[in-house]
């Protein structure tokens, strides 16, 4: 296969997604006194619900990796019900967004002045 022919910005987000996730696997899992929580367990008790408790919260928002919009984590009736979208059309409407609102900050001068004299060597090697 052509290698240029496989590539796309869809693959690129997916790709960004998967990283993500493998980067928060790596990671690990955090288990201390505070992970544990054994003073929300003695609070909520036995069948309790511990979404509205300020611990989970923070935690949740410390320790749970949420990729993109890309990964679908509704129910499987949910999915159908809403057009059974595959991460690719997901990844798709990622790409648009980004191409309609990302502004990128502009590189420091001198890292573009080598990128430049780095491609301008390079075209001379090649005779171009």
């Amino acid at each position: 296969m052509n290698f240029l022919n496989i590539q796309s910005l869809e693959k690129v987000v997916v790709d960004d997604a998967i990283c993500g996730m493998a980067q928060k696997l790596k990671k690990g899992i955090i288990v201390n006194e505070e992970t544990v929580a054994h003073d929300a367990m003695k609070k909520v008790g036995p069948g309790g619900r511990y979404l509205n408790l300020r611990h989970t919260l923070d935690w949740a928002r410390k320790e749970q990796f949420l990729p993109r919009s890309v990964v679908d984590r509704q129910s499987i009736e949910a999915w159908k019900a809403k057009g059974s979208r595959d991460s690719v059309g997901n990844a798709a409407e990622v790409v648009d967004k980004l191409l309609r609102e990302h502004t990128p900050e502009p590189l420091p001068s001198d890292t573009e002045k080598r990128l430049d004299d780095a491609m301008n060597e390079m075209m001379k090697r090649r005779g171009i």
